[in-house]
């Protein structure tokens, strides 16, 4: 039997460069900085990773490898060895003569600016040809000098390789020596797999980690990995997979087994031929048992820039959920590129602590509209029967009216998709302040059964503490009583009052409420304010007023009588009604927890309803197309967030809608704002920054 060779795969998590910045670069791992460039030279200090350094020049070592004199943060100068630094995507020339000019620009005419010295590093901005059609390099000097050197008396900046260094590992079988992985990335997955005496080496003391995988060796590595009995095949399991064949055993037990199922299988496996990366993060999701989740998804589309054959982009998706296998730093995730010995082993040593994949997911469908007309929207089918599934608001910068990314909202929520909810002014819509950064938001916003803002229009969606949704043109009135510790000379009229708005601009005849989520404070100009802690009167004031953190403030403009019935001392209560917005029928609101509305509704009991007069929208919006976000309901728990980045109508919006098996629906803002956030990754990217978004977590 043909000895099997030792290795595996796992799906390239390059060494992510850091991008650049100024001069300044990263080590990679904590080493040493020492007074000259040579090994053994004296140490000055030890340099922890991630160490911020600049180049100053280079030098080289007894064995002709380069090595960078660098500056630390706190000013020490010392020798670094090439290898050892990370440069991200720096790129930079070396002086090769002494007294090199630096010049002002691109040709000898150019006045100097300073000298260098032989062997100093400069980095490299831009480059030009002069009136001779020479090349030259414009620079910045470790002093950060810019300026222009000729190329031909400066060479490219390099690195030298890393000097073999061994590795001992005791194994099962002994003590084994490894020259080749001390600098891999997968050095500690591959140190792991040898101590577990899954894989060894080969017998010159080599593991070759980049070398391609063969389909016999992967599934070979998969069942020893599974500890499976190894089958006896009744006869040749494909005609170029004989009994003879060092590794039929193991591949017959891993048909069995479900790896490499379901049938028919081709008449021929290639065993000797390399894997490819889609097929091995099959195996392994088959091999974890996670094989159902993958076909549920027949729709699932990865987070990469590339397309996956169809068939295999559930399996994958499921697979990188899972953690066993990502892309690459490009967003790409190359299917049929083969895979290296490395990359399988990390493959099946993340398959011992597997996450779970959950059961959230992105997807992709072709929706036909017409003969001549077909839109592709990118969708997340949301369980809220799942307990850790819970929906949130989230504003940015933690503020009402301020601007944040989709990618930044989405990652500081930990959000598993996050989309654009409500509208919100282009412009700042403050009277008071019309050239101010705030953006208003305009719908209703709700979380933890507190309103964050409160405008009266469009369509809102409630989900309850039990995870019920309702979908309802949602008028809340707010109506509030003053308590008085005296009466003072005031009628029972004069002690209720009712409010407009929550945390929006102070407009003329408007009675507004804001809270600590307003910001700091809030500037009422000539009108009044009153100012509460827990809902007790602190003051009366104009101009610019603090929000208490344990409080709100009630404002009305100049000449409004609200204030004039307010004291020092009292009290109020504030009652909430909840109401349809043009039937005035009651609405069960009061168990919801969070709310977001946008509009216009689409659907509603599986029906196209697009009664934009139910909710206050221009009815020329029907016959406009944008680029559209929605949020669905499926059956009773399942949330569909889709987005169209082609422009649509709101008609063919709602066909989209129906089209993913949705019962209700509504449109979300869209147009710049349309885009999609899911699991850490901008799927389609928004135009500009957001107010706020819908976001579904987990966990």
């Amino acid at each position: 039997m043909k000895g099997v060779p030792l290795l595996i795969l796992g799906f390239l998590i390059l060494l992510l460069s850091p991008a650049w910045a100024g001069w300044f670069t990263t080590v990679s791992e904590e080493v040493q900085l020492r007074v000259s460039p040579f090994d053994e030279a004296e140490s000055i200090t030890v340099l922890p990773a991630e160490s911020e350094l600049s180049f100053l020049r280079e030098g080289l070592d007894p064995d002709g490898r380069i090595w960078f004199l660098v500056r630390t943060e706190d000013g020490e100068e010392g020798w670094v060895a090439s290898w050892l630094i990370n440069p991200g995507e720096l790129s930079w020339v070396v002086a090769d003569e002494d007294q090199l000019n630096l010049r002002e620009g691109p040709g000898t005419p150019y006045p100097a600016i300073t000298q260098l010295a032989a062997g100093t590093i400069l980095v490299k901005l831009a480059e030009e040809t002069d009136e001779e059609d020479r090349l030259w390099f414009q620079v910045r000097t470790p002093e950060e000098l810019e300026g222009w050197v000729a190329s031909w008396y400066v060479h490219a900046g390099l690195q030298s390789p890393p000097p073999p260094m061994p590795i001992e590992i005791q194994a099962p079988s002994g003590s084994i020596t490894l020259w080749d992985i001390y600098y891999h990335w997968a050095k500690e997955q591959i140190v792991a797999q040898v101590q577990s005496g899954l894989v060894i080496g080969y017998p010159d003391q080599t593991f070759r980690p980049d070398e391609p995988l063969t389909r016999a060796e992967f599934y070979t590595l998969l069942v020893r990995f599974k500890q499976l009995a190894l089958l006896e095949s009744p006869g040749p399991v494909f005609s170029d997979v004989s009994g003879e064949h060092w590794a039929s055993r193991f591949i017959y037990t891993a048909i069995k087994a479900g790896y490499l199922g379901p049938g028919p299988f081709p008449e021929v496996f290639t065993p000797d031929q390399p894997i490819q990366r889609a097929e091995i993060a099959q195996a392994a999701v088959r091999a974890l048992q996670l094989e159902a989740v993958a076909l549920s998804r027949p729709e699932a589309r990865t987070v990469t820039t590339d397309t996956l054959p169809q068939g295999l982009a559930s399996f994958v998706q499921v697979a990188m959920e899972a953690g066993l296998v990502s892309g690459y730093p490009d967003g790409t995730f190359r299917p049929d590129r083969n895979a290296t010995r490395s990359e399988a082993l990390v493959v099946l040593q993340r398959m011992r602590a597997p996450k779970d994949p959950g059961q959230t997911y992105l997807a992709q469908k072709v929706v036909v509209l017409s003969q001549t007309r077909a839109i592709t929207v990118d969708f997340v089918r949301v369980n809220l029967d799942i307990p850790s599934v819970r929906p949130r608001v989230f504003l940015a910068d933690d503020f009402v009216a301020r601007l944040e990314s989709l990618q930044s909202l989405g990652d500081r929520s930990q959000a598993v998709v996050a989309v654009a909810a409500a509208y919100f002014d282009k412009k700042n819509s403050d009277p008071l302040d019309p050239d101010g950064p705030k953006r208003y938001i305009w719908g209703n916003l709700e979380n933890d059964g507190t309103f964050i803002t409160l405008t009266n229009g469009g369509t809102s969606v409630g989900f309850t503490q039990t995870k019920e949704v309702q979908f309802a043109p949602l008028e809340v009135g707010i109506t509030g009583r003053i308590i008085p510790q005296s009466i003072d000379g005031r009628t029972p009229e004069d002690l209720s009052f009712y409010i407009s708005g929550v945390n929006q601009p102070l407009l003329p005849e408007s009675v507004r409420l804001y809270t600590p989520l307003y910001g700091g404070e809030v500037n009422v100009g000539e009108g009044k304010a009153i100012v509460f802690r827990r809902y007790e009167v602190q003051e009366i004031k104009s101009g610019v007023v603090t929000i208490p953190t344990d409080g709100f403030v009630l404002a009305a403009p100049a000449g409004a009588w609200l204030y004039a019935h307010f004291r020092t001392g009292d009290r109020v209560e504030l009652q909430y009604k909840y109401q349809h917005n043009v039937t005035k029928e009651l609405l069960p609101w009061q168990q919801v927890q969070t709310t977001i509305s946008a509009g216009p509704r689409l659907l509603k009991a599986g029906q196209v309803d697009l009664d934009q007069s139910q909710e206050n929208f221009d009815t020329s919006l029907l016959a406009q197309t944008a680029r559209r976000n929605a949020l669905g309901l499926s059956g009773s728990q399942i949330m569909v967030v889709a987005n169209v980045m082609e422009p649509i109508t709101l008609a063919e919006l709602a066909q989209v809608m129906l089209a993913l098996d949705c019962q209700e629906a509504v449109n979300l803002d869209g147009g710049a704002s349309a885009g999609l956030y899911y699991k850490g990754w901008v799927v389609n990217p928004t135009r500009g920054s957001l107010t706020n978004v819908l976001a579904f977590l987990e966990g």
